[in-house]
């Protein structure tokens, strides 16, 4: 991954880790963004054309960008028992526990929407079970 795919890939799961409840998101640019709350929000999303499952795909994306990487970062790790892999892995591991945190408040806002909320729930497995996966290839001696 090139690292300006990568320097957006982590701009983005910081972002998504800021979200505070019943806080919504902009998606139509390359970056998430954080929308404050004020009487013009509604108009904007429409025009926009954005709506919560809009955002929940795009979240969606994202998230399998860290996916991916992290398996590729696992496989490289496996193979070769690179530190620098490792490290990586890491650092991935931290900002998608981190990302837990912003869903479950955004699960918050769309509480009443069962389709959202589900949708979230599937998210937060997701990145629960990628983490374990790189907690247990991780060696007890890590520096």
């Amino acid at each position: 991954m090139k690292q300006r795919s990568l320097d957006r890939l982590f701009t983005n799961l910081k972002i998504i880790s800021r979200i505070h409840r019943y806080e919504r998101i902009s998606t139509r640019s390359s970056t998430v963004r954080i929308e404050s709350n004020n009487v013009l929000q509604s108009l904007q999303r429409w025009w926009y054309s954005e709506n919560r499952c809009k955002n929940i795909d795009i979240i969606e994306c994202i998230l399998n960008e860290a996916f991916d990487y992290t398996t590729y970062l696992l496989e490289g790790y496996r193979c070769k028992k690179s530190i620098e892999g490792l490290k990586r892995l890491t650092k991935l591991n931290t900002e998608l526990c981190e990302v837990l945190k912003g869903l479950r408040n955004l699960r918050c806002t769309y509480e009443n929407d069962s389709v959202v909320s589900a949708r979230l729930d599937v998210l937060l497995e997701r990145i629960e079970e990628y983490s374990t996966n790189i907690n247990v290839t991780q060696p007890n001696d890590l520096p």
